[in-house]
């Protein structure tokens, strides 16, 4: 991701984005790494058939390493999935041992439509879900 300067110190571009819709990206055979924007509240996948799985690489881990204490996604309140025709799995994040990582601490909606593949979810650190849709009997577990 480009880093932009300012007087200061420098900043990531994207650091102030709030809500990110990803929208009928056919051929795209892996999901961005979106995990370390810290104030992505909402984020939309839609119409992305060629995804397969959800990695460590959509929370912005490389190899499975990551520092001692991280929050991925710490502010994403909603998150859609739908129409993902090839999202068979969706992996729990891989980190180091010893590391201390919190994901989606603030997730209160999740809804999951047309992926008909995907068969069992892991969700750590989802204490705060209020709101599971799943349409389409896509997933028979949720883990946490």
């Amino acid at each position: 991701m480009k880093k932009v300067s300012s007087h200061a110190d420098s900043f990531t571009m994207l650091d102030n984005l709030e809500q990110f819709r990803l929208s009928n990206c056919k051929w795209c055979e892996e999901l961005p790494k979106l995990g370390h924007l810290p104030r992505l509240q909402e984020l939309f996948i839609h119409g992305m058939d060629k995804i397969k799985s959800i990695r460590n690489e959509f929370y912005g881990i490389d190899d499975g390493s990551t520092s001692n204490e991280v929050r991925l996604f710490p502010a994403l309140k909603t998150l859609y999935l739908s129409s993902m025709k090839s999202l068979a799995e969706w992996k729990k994040v891989q980190v180091n041992e010893g590391s201390e990582t919190t994901v989606f601490s603030c997730l209160e909606e999740l809804t999951i439509e047309e992926c008909p593949l995907l068969k069992k979810s892991s969700l750590s650190d989802s204490s705060s879900l209020v709101l599971l849709e799943i349409n389409d009997g896509s997933i028979a577990r949720v883990v946490g």
